[in-house]
C-alpha cells in the first residue's frame, strides 16, 4: 500500500483555481487587491508542499507521481509568488511567462493522461489537466494586453475565468470521486509502523 494525498491537492487545485477565477474577474480592476493575498498563500502553500513531496518521493505507484506532483509543484510557485506580486502591486506580466510554459508542459501531461488511458476516470483528469494547462497558457495575454489594450485584455479575461471555473469543477468532481474511492479501499489498511 502507498501513501495517499492526492484527494488533498486535488481539493486544493479546485479550491485554487475557483479563488483564482475570481481574482481575475473580480480582482484585476479592483483597487485593494490584499484582501486576496492569505487565499494565494494557503493554496500555493499545500500545492507547493504536496507536490514537492510527490516530486521527490514517489509514494504512489507508476507516473502519477510525475503527473500530479510536478504540475502541483508549478501552480504552488506560481500561486506563492502571485501572493507577493499582489501584496506589493506588481505587474504580472512576466510571472505569466512562467505560467504560459507551466501551461504547455500541464497540457501535455492532460494529452498524455487521456492517451495512456491513466486512473479510473482518465477522461475527467485529462480534460481537468488540460483546462488547467490551457488557463496557464491564458495568463499571458490576459495581463499583456489588461493594460495596454483593454477589451482584447477583457476578451481574453472572459476565457481564462471560464476556463478555471471549468477545471476547478473537474478537479472538484475527481477529488470528492477520489475520496469516496480511497475511504472504502483504505477501509482495512494499517501503516507498517502500526502492526
Amino acid at each position: 500500500m502507498y501513501i495517499v494525498y492526492l484527494t488533498v491537492m486535488l481539493t486544493n487545485l479546485s479550491a485554487a483555481f475557483l479563488i483564482l477565477a475570481w481574482y481575475v474577474w473580480r480582482g484585476l480592476p479592483c483597487g485593494d487587491k490584499k484582501a486576496w493575498v492569505p487565499a494565494f498563500v494557503v493554496t500555493g502553500a499545500v500545492a507547493l508542499l504536496t507536490g514537492l513531496h510527490m516530486t521527490f518521493t514517489w509514494p504512489m505507484p507508476g507516473v502519477y507521481n510525475m503527473a500530479f506532483g510536478e504540475p502541483s509543484v508549478m501552480v504552488g510557485v506560481l500561486f506563492l509568488a502571485g501572493s507577493w506580486g499582489i501584496a506589493k502591486c506588481w505587474d504580472f506580466t512576466p510571472l505569466s511567462v512562467y505560467a504560459f510554459i507551466a501551461g504547455i508542459a500541464v497540457m501535455i501531461i492532460g494529452i498524455q493522461f487521456i492517451h495512456l488511458n491513466i486512473s479510473q476516470e482518465p477522461l475527467a483528469a485529462g480534460v481537468g489537466l488540460l483546462m488547467s494547462g490551457f488557463a496557464g497558457v491564458l495568463t499571458l495575454p490576459v495581463t499583456f494586453f489588461w493594460s495596454r489594450i483593454r477589451p482584447l485584455g477583457r476578451f481574453f479575461q472572459i476565457i481564462l475565468v471560464l476556463l478555471l471555473i471549468v477545471a476547478a469543477v473537474l478537479w472538484a468532481y475527481t477529488a470528492y470521486n477520489t475520496y469516496w474511492d480511497h475511504m472504502s479501499s483504505f477501509g482495512s489498511f494499517t501503516p507498517i509502523y502500526a502492526r
